[in-house]
Order: C-alpha cells, then structure tokens, then sequence
C-alpha cells in the first residue's frame, strides 16, 4: 500500500475535482475493505480527507466533497482504533460542511 498511497494524498487536494472525487473514494475504499493494511495511514488520511473537504468552491465539487466526508464516515466506522482527537478534530470539519450544505439546499 506504501507505493500507491502518495498518489492518492495528492490527488486528493487536487485542484481537478474529478481527481479529487476519485481519490477520496478510493481512501474510503481502503478504509472499509483493506482495514489492516490502511490502519497506519488512518492519521494521514483524516488529514487529507480534511483539507479535501474545505477545499469545495463551487456546486460543481459537491460529489468530490461528499466522497470526502463518506470516507471519513469509514475511516471512523472501520478503524475504530484511530485516536479520538483525530475523528473529533475532522469530524467538526464534516459538521460544519453539513450545515454549509444545509444553508444552500
């Protein structure tokens, strides 16, 4: 998993938010179906996962963000182990997406 996870943090906080919807997903991916081998790189993602989310600058990169937020879901879900003050710190980053995306829809 080592080779291939360096592309996917990048392309994560890719300014083409196609790429970056695809990255996401795959983290979430990982997150639920290759728990073991994902487990030492749960910190690394949350932290992507978390500059991915606020990243959104228009409707067009709704799907991009909702992957990112998904995928945090799985993290949390999945890797119950990762450290409370992680999940809390990115999960305040979902909440307040959440409520962004209320506001507008």
């Amino acid at each position: 998993m080592e080779p291939f996870l360096p592309f996917v943090w990048n392309a994560s906080v890719s300014k083409d938010f196609t790429l970056r919807q695809a990255a996401v997903y795959g983290i979430g991916v990982c997150a639920q179906h290759a728990t073991d081998a994902f487990r030492p790189h749960a910190m690394k993602a949350l932290g992507v996962l978390n500059q991915s989310i606020l990243m959104q600058q228009s409707a067009d990169e709704e799907v991009a963000t909702d992957n990112a937020v998904c995928a945090v879901g799985k993290i949390c879900k999945f890797l119950s182990k990762t450290s409370l003050h992680a999940k809390s710190t990115i999960l305040f980053s979902v909440v307040r997406y959440l409520e962004d995306w209320q506001l507008v829809n």
